[in-house]
C-alpha cells in the first residue's frame, strides 16, 4: 500500500504537536524533579531538625548531670558532715561507722566531722563507736581530726561519744546530759544481781572517761572521780548541763 506523504500543512502540525507533547512531557519531568526536590529539601529539613533536637537533648542531659554533680558536691557526705539524730543503737551506729570507714577508705588523713542530736541509747552498740572514733582520731593515734559537734542535746551514751572527739563542741544553747548506766533487768535475783554488777563496772569506766577527759584541759582544776560520781555529779540524777557548764566542766573544748 503506497503511503501518502503529508502535505507541507500537515507536516507542520504534526510538528507543532510533536513539539507540544515534548514540552508536555518536559513540563511533567519539571513538575517531577521539583516534587523530587522539595521532598529532599523536607528530609534534610527533617534531619537538621532531628539533629537540633537530639543536640538540644544532649545539652540538657548535660546541663542535668552538671546540676547533679554540683548538688552532689556539696552534699554533707563529700565535705565529711555527718549528723547524727537518731537513738544510739545497732542500725544507727552501723550507719555512721559504714561513713566513716568510706571516708577512711577514700582519704586516709581527713576531718571527720559528726554533729550528734540523740537521747542516748545503747552503751554496747555506743561503745563500739566509741572505740572506732578513738580509733581513727589524732588522739588515739589515727590520722583523722575528729570533731563532734552537740546540737539541741546529747544525752547519755551521746555525752559519752562527745568524749572520743579530739574536738568537742558543744551549741551555745545546747544541753549535755550525763547519768549512771541504766538498764532494764529482770529476771531471777541472781541475774539481776550479776547485771547490777555489771552495770556498776560499766559506770565507773564511763565516770573515768569524763574525769580523764576534763583532766586533759583543766589539770589539777578538773572535777575528781568522787565528785563526778557522788551527789555533785550524777549520783541516782539525769545530770543536766548547759553549754558554759559543760565547759567549765571540762566536758567540752569550746561552744560554737
Amino acid at each position: 500500500m503506497t503511503q501518502v506523504p503529508f502535505t507541507k500543512e500537515e507536516a507542520e502540525i504534526l510538528k507543532l504537536v510533536a513539539e507540544a507533547e515534548n514540552a508536555r512531557l518536559d513540563g511533567e519531568s519539571k513538575k517531577l524533579d521539583q516534587a523530587l526536590r522539595q521532598v529532599e529539601i523536607r528530609r534534610e529539613t527533617a534531619k537538621a531538625i532531628e539533629a537540633e533536637h537530639d543536640a538540644t537533648i544532649r545539652g540538657l542531659n548535660r546541663i542535668q548531670k552538671e546540676h547533679e554533680h554540683a548538688i552532689a558536691s556539696v552534699q554533707d557526705y563529700f565535705h565529711h558532715e555527718y549528723l547524727f539524730d537518731d537513738p544510739i543503737n545497732a542500725k544507727s551506729v552501723y550507719s555512721c561507722l559504714t561513713t566513716l570507714s568510706a571516708w577512711d577508705r577514700i582519704k586516709a588523713d581527713c576531718p571527720m566531722n559528726i554533729t550528734f542530736k540523740s537521747p542516748g541509747g545503747s552503751v554496747i552498740d555506743g561503745m563500739h563507736l566509741f572505740d572506732q572514733l578513738t580509733a581513727y582520731s589524732l588522739r588515739g593515734g589515727g590520722k583523722h581530726e575528729v570533731t563532734i559537734t552537740v546540737r539541741g542535746y546529747a544525752c547519755s551514751m551521746a555525752g559519752i561519744l562527745l568524749q572520743a572527739a579530739d574536738v568537742r563542741r558543744i551549741g551555745p544553747e545546747a544541753y549535755l546530759m550525763i547519768h549512771e548506766v541504766s538498764s532494764f533487768a529482770q529476771g531471777k535475783i541472781g541475774e539481776m544481781k550479776d547485771e547490777v554488777q555489771f552495770l556498776e563496772h560499766m559506770s565507773k569506766r564511763v565516770a573515768n572517761l569524763f574525769v580523764q577527759r576534763a583532766r586533759e584541759v583543766k589539770g589539777e582544776d578538773a572535777i575528781t572521780y568522787e565528785k563526778f560520781t557522788g551527789d555533785e555529779g550524777w549520783k541516782r540524777r539525769d545530770w543536766w548541763l548547759d553549754s558554759q557548764q559543760a565547759l567549765s566542766y571540762g566536758f567540752a573544748d569550746e561552744i560554737g
